[in-house]
This record gives C-alpha cells, sequence and structure tokens, in this order.
C-alpha cells in the first residue's frame, strides 16, 4: 500500500531495521582536551562593529549527551553539529504554554480518550477493529488513510501512535490488556503535566543508531530548523558521525526515521494528516526542553 509513499516504506525500513541493515562505519575518539574553546562568529563584521564570540565549549554542559557527539566531530575537524547548536533558535527558551501544550499532545490525548480505562487486546496482541476504527476517527487518521482503517496491522499511523504512546509510558499492557499509565491518568486533563512527562522521556530508542539519531533530531528540531530541511540535516549529520544506509537505494527520510523524530512528528501534527507541513515553535521547544533536561539529569 502506498500512502503518500511513505507510510508503506516505512514499514519496509523497519523491516530492514529489523536486520540491522544500517551499520556505522567509523569509531571516532573521545572528547579533545578539557577547556578547549570553540569559538564562533568572532572577528570584524562588514559594519567594523567587533562580532559576538560564542564559547560554546563552555556551553556544552547546556546540551548533556550531545556534548559528547560534538566532540567525536570536532576531533575530526567536523564542526557540523557545532553549528546547529550554535544556531540562535538552540538558545531560544525551552517551555511551553497550557495551549500549545494541548494542542501537541492532541494524537495521544485522543488516543487515550478512547482507551479509557482500558480494553482488551485480540488474542494477536493488536487493538480490536471498532477501536483502530474510534482512534483513526479521533485523530484524524481516517480522513487521508486509504482503506477501512479497522485493523491495527494494517492501519500503521494507528500502530505508530500505540507504539508511541507506550514508548513514552503513557500506555502499558498487562494481562492482555491496553490500559493508561499512572502517569497517563494523573495528566488527565493537565496537558502540561503530560508534555513534561513526555519531555522527560526523549530521546527514546535503546540501539546505537536510535540513540545517536534521537539526540541528532531533537538538536535539528530544537535549532529551530524548517520542517521540510529536517530529514536532509538528521541524515547529513548521521553520516557526519559514521552511518550509512546499508541499502544505499533508501530514500533519505527512512534513512533517519527514529523513534524520536517520530514523537516529533506525532506531535507537529502527522497523525491530523499523513505528513508534517507547518514548522511549530512549541515542538522545538520541546525539542530543546528535552535536551536541557537530559543535561541536568548528567
Amino acid at each position: 500500500m502506498k500512502i503518500d509513499g511513505i507510510d508503506a516504506e516505512r514499514q519496509v525500513a523497519r523491516l530492514l531495521r529489523g536486520a540491522r541493515d544500517l551499520q556505522t562505519v567509523t569509531d571516532a575518539g573521545r572528547a579533545g582536551e578539557a577547556g578547549e574553546e570553540i569559538l564562533l562568529g568572532g572577528g570584524v563584521g562588514i559594519d567594523g562593529e567587533p562580532r559576538r564570540r560564542i564559547d560554546l565549549r563552555g556551553e556544552l554542559r547546556r546540551f548533556g549527551c550531545l556534548g559528547e557527539l560534538v566532540d567525536r566531530l570536532e576531533l575530526r575537524g567536523n564542526r557540523s553539529l557545532t553549528l546547529v547548536l550554535a544556531r540562535p533558535g538552540s538558545h531560544e527558551p525551552a517551555i511551553v504554554g497550557g495551549a500549545d501544550a494541548a494542542h501537541l499532545l492532541e494524537p495521544f490525548t485522543a488516543l487515550l480518550d478512547v482507551i479509557g480505562d482500558g480494553v482488551r487486546l485480540t488474542g494477536a496482541g493488536y487493538l480490536p477493529p471498532a477501536v483502530v476504527e474510534q482512534v483513526a476517527a479521533a485523530t484524524g487518521i481516517s480522513a487521508w488513510w486509504i482503506g477501512k482503517a479497522n485493523r491495527e496491522d494494517q492501519t500503521a499511523p494507528v500502530a505508530d501512535l500505540r507504539a508511541g504512546a507506550r514508548a513514552l509510558g503513557l500506555l502499558g499492557v498487562r494481562g492482555g490488556r491496553l490500559a493508561p499509565t499512572a502517569v497517563a491518568r494523573q495528566g488527565r486533563g493537565q496537558p502540561l503535566v503530560l508534555w513534561e512527562h513526555i519531555v522527560s522521556r526523549l530521546p527514546l530508542g535503546r540501539s546505537p543508531f536510535d540513540r545517536q539519531a534521537g539526540w541528532v533530531s531533537l538538536a535539528v528540531v530544537g535549532s529551530g530548523a524548517p520542517v521540510e530541511q529536517w530529514n536532509a540535516q538528521i541524515r547529513d549529520l548521521m553520516f557526519d558521525l559514521g552511518w550509512r544506509p546499508g541499502d544505499p537505494r533508501l530514500p533519505e527520510y527512512l534513512f533517519v526515521d527514529n523513534p524520536t523524530l517520530q514523537i516529533l512528528e506525532m506531535l507537529a501534527g502527522r497523525p491530523r494528516t499523513g505528513r508534517v507541513t507547518t514548522t511549530n515553535p512549541a515542538v522545538a521547544a520541546t525539542a530543546r526542553a528535552a535536551i536541557r533536561l537530559a543535561a541536568e539529569k548528567r
């Protein structure tokens, strides 16, 4: 099935990923000497005024694990990630208001509303067809998905949304029953509470690729990059970090696909239309909040 050429191909990519068809080709070194400066923006501008110099090495403590990736690249003379983190957008506030949080969380709150106190899964572990239909209708998926949208194994956006909610700790399965977690129940009707919880869970993934791609995704999105440039910028940074697609024929958006980017796209409204078309400052603020919170935990 070809849905805007994206979702069906993502399923193929996941099969390839299952065989770990992505491989790293370099193993860059650790951090450089302590106290080394990375100075950006120095010199004199065309107006004759001195330009501001940013000691990004001193700023890297704000970026947690991203600082380690910067070190790996800087050791090879590559400043690509350094420049992303030096963008003005990367240093903007990392907060959202209640209305923005509610808007971002619409796909997840719609899912939680349909699930209610819990639903029993089918023998194969899927949502019942009636529930799939309700989720697809409540999130807007049924408006653009080709098909009846009543089987989870054939409605990838619903399956992705449920998987994302589980990864974020909003849903859990016990005894064949899918139900909201304690944090989801406590956050019902309190979007900022749920937003803060989601921020605390990012980035997602356990494999080396997913973890690094998750950090890079947060950096690119948090820098305020236009949404149409997300995939290309993430691809280039992952390439710089030494990653290559096992199959060079894979489109770039499949090469960069990772659990963290999927969540950011959901927050940006992908379930409503099937694609992300608008750069949302609240999504960028969410990415920055995840980076800064993770740095504080270190």
